[in-house]
């Protein structure tokens, strides 16, 4: 793929780069990490413009009227870690805003609702969705023009074979708190994605209502507000870019980021240049 839009799910990124430097014993602050990995990216992609995509909080998405129990996970996360997070996240909107890089985000609406949008309005430009979350396989399962990086294999991901939303309606995803159906593991939900007279059958005898649930929760493509969201995002994209170094030491100096200084030159470089892109 020559040259494509990059699509990030910001959140995906964050967790990555915390975790990451959490696992390493590093001294180096997250935002630190967070950019070597961007950094390596473009570089190995060479986009014409990256556009980063941000979640609504999980409490107020949606989805949570739909289902209340979604993305309603029980176990308490590492002391700190929540606050690190969002401090990092606060910390990298902020840089961002001067990077030439457009930033999208709108209450009750999570990146992958976005990102969905945005491929979407910006068909047939080649895009490449920078993401290890699962959900987003269903975006180049419909959409030629789209493909995920996968960070393990530096290549894009494979498309799969059957439909990822229907398959996972039915499976139930765990990361997300959604129950499936009860006995459907990845085989037999494969066998009936496949097979529209074993799906019927399977409805039939099992009922509807859950399918209907996941398939309004997972599948992006069922988004009530999703005319909303490409509005959202071709209103978005008529705003000027910003680059200004000067902001961007600001923050740097403001909040202390170790360990960055052999990083923001090269990052400075990697992002002028999309602002005559733009």
């Amino acid at each position: 793929m020559d040259n494509p839009i990059l699509l990030l799910d910001g959140m995906n990124l964050v967790n990555r780069a915390v975790y990451a430097n959490m696992s390493s014993a590093s001294s180096i602050h997250n935002v630190v990490v967070f950019f070597r990995m961007l950094k390596a990216t473009v570089r190995h992609l060479r986009p014409s413009a990256v556009y980063m995509f941000w979640d609504t909080t999980s409490n107020t998405s949606w989805r949570k009227r739909i289902f209340l129990d979604y993305k309603d996970r029980k176990s308490e996360p590492v002391d700190g870690l929540k606050e690190q997070i969002a401090q990092t996240k606060y910390l990298l909107t902020s840089m961002l805003a001067y990077l030439n890089i457009h930033q999208f985000y709108k209450k009750y609406m999570e990146a992958d609702d976005l990102i969905y949008a945005a491929c979407r309005t910006l068909r047939p430009q080649k895009l490449m969705i920078i993401s290890t979350d699962s959900d987003y396989d269903q975006i180049p399962f419909q959409h030629d023009h789209v493909l995920i990086y996968d960070y393990k294999t530096k290549d894009t991901r494979p498309i799969p074979d059957c439909d990822p939303a229907l398959m996972k309606s039915l499976v139930g995803d765990k990361s997300d708190t959604i129950p499936g159906y009860n006995k459907i593991g990845p085989v037999n939900g494969a066998k009936l994605t496949k097979n529209n007279l074993l799906l019927a059958e399977h409805c039939k005898t099992h009922g509807e209502d859950i399918l209907r649930r996941n398939l309004a929760l997972i599948d992006l493509s069922l988004c009530p507000f999703l005319m909303h969201n490409m509005l959202y995002i071709r209103k978005q994209l008529t705003k000027s870019l910003q680059f200004d170094k000067n902001k961007i030491m600001d923050i740097i100096s403001q909040h202390q980021i170790n360990g960055i200084g052999n990083e923001i030159s090269d990052v400075f470089t990697i992002f002028q240049a999309f602002g005559s892109s733009a």
